[in-house]
């Protein structure tokens, strides 16, 4: 069978839905906006970057022509929207091949409610599509309520997160991976990964500067993911304005999974404080790791959350809550993380492991196509 995937080629997620249908034995082809060097280039079909049509409505007329005669070239068996974009509503113009759309919090909670034109075509979407997965009860039911869309249509399961390889370290080995950071055994450190524009950085950067007034012995490590350059240097002279240099480890470089792996492996504390979410697979991979996810107060994470039993949610966003809260999970950390890491442990397993879930997958392809 071939499958065409609609997304982003260098994402994590779409990178691995491609090894694992390929491994199923599955002929998959991409059509992206960016070309990644892990996937054979054959495989990916995309406008380079170096498109010159800049104008937004012209370019996005080029984009669904384009898209459709590639659906056309490829011929594919199934088509598998990974987000909603000027690529992905070609299938409005594609009849005969079946379509599945996986959504984000970003493609509804935001653009959706941003911009009309995405909304109405988004919606058109919905209805043309065979099958819609989400791995959030909550966008469930914004898309119930805002899209009109049969409960049926909606299939709801987690993707699931690499259980084996986030949860796989021994207390030697997350010692080990703490000094090969030149970081000191008493440093208490707080996680947050790849930076993106939903994340509210200078909120958290201010409660990091009021928790310095109380403690000195953390550091937060900030991943920066795939961000321009404009924007990375921003949050970094940001970070200099407050005199953080000492709480705060930038890693520049591409981060793979198993550096992930070991970087959460000695944190004490995951930190997220966004615009949007659904079930972030990144709070997952931490909560398997044995961290304190501490997060802002999104419905979402209510669904996997439980504030004081297996992390902690920020009912307000006013940085002196958030950087005392922080302190006192600091100074209880000691009969915190063991509690909180085995409940994680036993629930992620149960959940979240992308060994049990990635099937479910297969499965409503299987549904879809018969």
């Amino acid at each position: 069978m071939k499958i065409c995937f609609i997304g982003d080629s260098e994402s994590i997620h779409t990178k691995r839905w491609y090894n694992y249908f390929e491994k199923e034995g599955y002929s998959i082809e991409i059509i992206s906006w960016n070309s990644d060097s892990e996937i054979p280039q054959k495989k990916i079909h995309c406008i380079s970057n170096k498109f010159i049509l800049k104008i937004k409505y012209i370019r996005a007329i080029f984009i669904l022509f384009w898209s459709w005669r590639k659906i056309r070239d490829i011929k594919p068996d199934l088509i598998h929207i990974h987000m909603i974009s000027n690529y992905g509503w070609t299938c409005l113009f594609v009849k005969k091949i079946p379509v599945i759309i996986s959504i984000g919090g970003h493609d509804i909670l935001i653009r959706a409610k941003e911009s009309k034109i995405h909304f109405y075509l988004s919606k058109f979407l919905f209805k043309r599509a065979n099958g819609i997965t989400t791995s959030s009860k909550f966008i469930k039911s914004e898309l119930i309520k805002g899209f009109k869309i049969d409960e049926k249509k909606i299939k709801c399961f987690c993707w699931g997160i690499d259980f084996k390889l986030f949860s796989g370290f021994s207390d030697e080995d997350r010692k080990n991976n703490k000094r090969r950071y030149n970081i000191p055994e008493n440093c208490v450190v707080l996680m947050h990964n790849r930076y993106f524009p939903a994340a509210k950085y200078k909120i958290l950067f201010n409660s990091i500067k009021k928790l310095s007034d109380f403690f000195q012995e953390f550091l937060i490590i900030v991943i920066y993911g795939t961000l321009t350059d404009n924007y990375r240097s921003e949050i970094k002279i940001y970070a200099e304005s407050l005199n953080l240099n000492n709480n705060i480890m930038f890693i520049e470089e591409f981060v793979s999974q198993e550096k992930m792996a070991e970087i959460l492996s000695f944190s004490d504390i995951y930190i997220n404080i966004l615009t949007h979410d659904q079930r972030g697979l990144s709070i997952l991979e931490s909560m398997a790791a044995g961290c304190i996810p501490t997060v802002n107060n999104l419905p979402v994470y209510h669904e996997f959350i439980k504030d004081g039993i297996n992390g902690f949610i920020f009912e307000s966003e006013d940085e002196e809550h958030i950087s005392k809260k922080l302190f006192r999970i600091i100074k209880n950390l000691q009969g915190l993380k063991p509690k909180i890491s085995k409940y994680n442990y036993e629930y992620i397993k149960k959940n979240d492991d992308k060994d049990k879930n990635e099937s479910i997958m297969k499965e409503l392809y299987m549904e879809v196509l018969n």
